[in-house]
């Protein structure tokens, strides 16, 4: 009962508008056993411990300091935030693929038994069997609604909130109006259903339209561009070597007196190794290349989410491989590039 009470209140840490995606979600995901406020409270404990730990971790290894903890412990907080949220908005559209992949059918079904003489209700209610997954499901608890005597357009109108389909919300709204208005309902769902499977096969034109633009963006962001940065960094290495080579010399020529210049010492020799010192390293070099590789991996995967489904959010699932890959790819050619140019060069 505490723990209920201590999720409650940390619930109300989330703002107004956050609460209430998390509800409409739960209720879209099919986990309507859940209450939001508990799933609310739970997210915000395990984010703040989570985020609490990888400050305290990060701060053992980098105890001087400063921003790499604190980067850790934001890091961590909206990792573990959105994986929250992710796990429920992909349960979601995962419900409201498979309602649209049976709309149509179950449309023509109440269309003919309408035809045949049964109620809107029970023509309805006919297709409220398991062959039908999702959609039968929603269309059962529906029905219920319906004969506990709920009239049926309101509880269209529900059916349409209670799965994340623009497609079943429309039909849901067309049928709720025409049975509003007594229109000819069979032949308005045989429309609806030629309509939802035109617009099904229109998306899998344009989904297939940009492959050419996925592929780009995969091997520009994922193999190209690290590629480029091993390059740049293995140059920025060895631009530091042999600097640092031509330094220690002229330090030495400088230390052993004019003689050794043929009777006038270099007077840039002190002013070069204190202009080297202050320069960026090869560290700081590598240090934005990986971050760069790791922003520009991250949102090709978001915009190859936003090309093929139409929402950024599918590009999550392409996070854990799109980094880990070009991230391996750079340290892989920085490895070939320092096995096969160093022994040359020295």
């Amino acid at each position: 009962m505490v723990k209920i009470r201590l999720y409650f209140v940390l619930s109300q840490l989330l703002p107004t508008g956050m609460r209430g995606n998390l509800e409409r979600l739960i209720i879209q995901s099919g986990f309507e056993t859940i209450d939001p406020r508990k799933y609310a409270g739970f997210m915000v404990l395990f984010t703040l411990v989570a985020a609490l730990l990888a400050g305290v971790v990060a701060n053992q290894f980098y105890p001087k300091s400063f921003w790499i903890p604190f980067g850790a412990v934001v890091g961590t907080l909206l990792a573990v935030a959105g994986g929250f949220y992710i796990i429920l908005f992909f349960a979601a559209e995962n419900r409201a693929s498979a309602v649209e992949e049976n709309l149509p059918e179950a449309l023509r079904i109440i269309a003919a038994n309408i035809r045949a003489g049964m109620t809107v209700e029970n023509a309805v209610w006919s297709v409220s069997k398991p062959e039908f997954g999702v959609l039968g499901d929603e269309i059962r608890h529906m029905s219920v609604a319906v004969y506990a005597g709920k009239p049926i357009s309101d509880a269209l109108k529900e059916l349409g909130a209670r799965v994340d389909s623009k497609l079943l919300r429309r039909s849901a709204s067309l049928l709720a109006e025409g049975i509003e208005l007594g229109g000819e309902i069979a032949n308005l769902l045989d429309e609806v259903a030629d309509s939802i499977k035109q617009t099904k096969d229109l998306r899998k034109e344009i989904r297939n339209a940009t492959i050419s633009y996925t592929l780009f963006i995969v091997f520009s962001a994922v193999i190209v561009a690290p590629m480029l940065f091993s390059v740049s960094v293995y140059y920025s290495e060895t631009n530091e070597k042999m600097l640092a080579r031509q330094q220690s010399v002229d330090y030495g020529n400088m230390q052993r007196g004019p003689s050794s210049l043929g009777g006038g010492g270099s007077p840039l020799g002190g002013f070069a190794f204190r202009k080297i010192a202050s320069q960026i390293t090869s560290n700081d070099v590598r240090l934005f290349a990986m971050s760069a590789i790791f922003i520009t991996s991250f949102f090709s995967a978001l915009t190859i989410g936003l090309l093929q489904h139409g929402k950024a959010q599918w590009g999550v699932k392409l996070i854990p491989v799109f980094v880990p890959l070009s991230l391996g790819i750079f340290f892989l050619v920085h490895f070939l590039l320092t096995s096969a140019f160093t022994p040359i060069l020295q």
